[in-house]
């Protein structure tokens, strides 16, 4: 599968840029254990990925057909009150002018923040690469 357009990567088209703001993840009124604070950061990271491909792909849809996207946590490690979640990001997309495939896979890191017990927000991204 060929790239999408250069301009459809996870940087430019899934955040806008380095530094972003997402609607903070709940907070449970009692702490968590280190297992759900870690589970708490990586959904707070896919959420915020989804919600931001949600966006971009209905702009894509105007020029390309059956545009979908896989979101893939590989790690999630806590460390006080921030977080790093890695994983990678499928873009798949079918051209309208002559029906060929499209896609690419990227590497990248959400950073979060903490927003209280259990609670996440992300507050940047950086795009690692495309495999």
């Amino acid at each position: 599968m060929r790239r999408i357009l250069p301009a459809l990567t996870v940087s430019a088209a899934l955040l806008g840029g380095a530094a972003f703001a997402a609607a903070p993840a709940a907070v449970p009124a009692a702490g968590c254990t280190p297992a759900q604070d870690q589970e708490a950061a990586r959904v707070a990271a896919i959420s915020t990925a989804r919600g931001r491909l949600d966006v971009a792909a209905f702009f894509y849809r105007l020029q390309y057909n059956d545009v979908a996207y896989d979101v893939k946590v590989q790690d999630a490690e806590v460390a006080g009150n921030s977080a790093t979640v890695r994983g990678l990001l499928t873009l798949r997309a079918t051209q309208r002018r002559d029906g060929k495939a499209i896609g690419a896979t990227y590497q990248g890191v959400v950073y979060l923040k903490r927003t209280g017990p259990c609670g996440w927000t992300a507050t940047g991204y950086k795009q690692e690469g495309a495999q």
